[in-house]
């Protein structure tokens, strides 16, 4: 589907589908397109002297300014959530429907700092954090704009209502904290990603809470996949632990080191233990869904 999207027709079909073309003109899918793609820095000017170098159009720089309404972000959106579906056998999604959320942030102008403020302790004193949500068979999208200070964590407690029972939601680590997974099974929806370092992880034994401890799993060398407890509550998952190469967790301690440096803090022996790891949970069960 996706050389087929990028087609003139298909593309004057979004446009119009989203109504950033509403009547028969010059400038269709395709050019408006290449406009958003390659010529987001250029002056209306400058877009129209790109459409007459690129197209041979001669269109007014009064003319592209009346195009540029938000219809022409619903058609973006549009294109990019065709771009990103796909098309996944039955038994790859085990019947899930699966949605993925992550988000970005960059640096703008300090000029705007009162409304996009940045990030303290990263020299960024005005930005952007794009947060983006899709769905990964259907490839539909949501995608919202904040400041960069709004950290993923308080954007998943905003995410609580829109939970829906029976999807599948996988998500970075800043998403994921008791309270977002205590939610999910509230609902009798499902959740992937890792677990927070700092979470405590305990078996049960002869009907006794034990915590686990990680120099236990020094020298493993399969995969650690079994029903624990986390948290003060002990909130039963299922628990996936997988050593990583040691090139891996060397460059995990070093990065870590770099960073704790420049905070005036250091490394704990526990984050060390860890990063010989990925500890990822879920509450799938294992009967039925296999993640390895």
């Amino acid at each position: 589907m996706s050389s087929e999207l990028f087609e003139p027709t298909v593309l004057d079909g979004l446009a119009r589908k989203t109504e950033a073309i509403q009547r028969k003109r010059k400038v269709g899918g395709k050019e408006l397109l290449d406009m958003a793609l390659f010529d987001g820095d250029q002056s209306f000017n400058g877009m129209s002297m790109q459409l007459m170098r690129r197209d041979g159009l001669d269109i007014s720089k009064q003319a592209l300014h009346q195009r540029h309404h938000s219809n022409m972000t619903k058609f973006v959106q549009a294109v990019f959530e065709q771009l990103i579906a796909v098309e996944l056998p039955q038994e790859q999604t085990q019947g899930l429907e699966i949605r993925i959320k992550d988000s970005t942030r960059f640096a703008l102008p300090e000029v705007i700092a009162e409304t996009f403020p940045g990030t303290k302790g990263s020299g960024m004193k005005a930005g952007a954090s794009v947060q983006f949500e899709f769905e990964i068979k259907s490839g539909k999208s949501d995608i919202k704009v904040t400041p960069a200070n709004a950290n993923d964590q308080g954007e998943s407690h905003l995410d609580k209502a829109s939970i829906q029972p029976g999807v599948l939601y996988m998500r970075d680590l800043g998403y994921t904290h008791l309270s977002y997974m205590n939610n999910i099974n509230k609902v009798k929806a499902f959740f992937i990603n890792k677990l927070c370092p700092k979470t405590t992880i305990y078996l049960l034994k002869d009907d006794q809470y034990q915590k686990l401890e990680l120099s236990k799993l020094q020298g493993i060398t399969g995969v650690f996949d079994q029903q624990v407890y986390i948290g003060a509550d002990k909130m039963p998952v299922r628990i996936i632990i997988e050593p990583v190469s040691e090139e891996l967790k060397a460059r995990r301690i070093a990065n870590t080191e770099k960073y704790n440096k420049k905070k005036g803090s250091t490394t704990s022996k526990g984050f060390k233990e860890r990063a010989g790891f990925n500890f990822i949970v879920t509450n799938l069960v294992s009967e039925n869904i296999a993640l390895n």
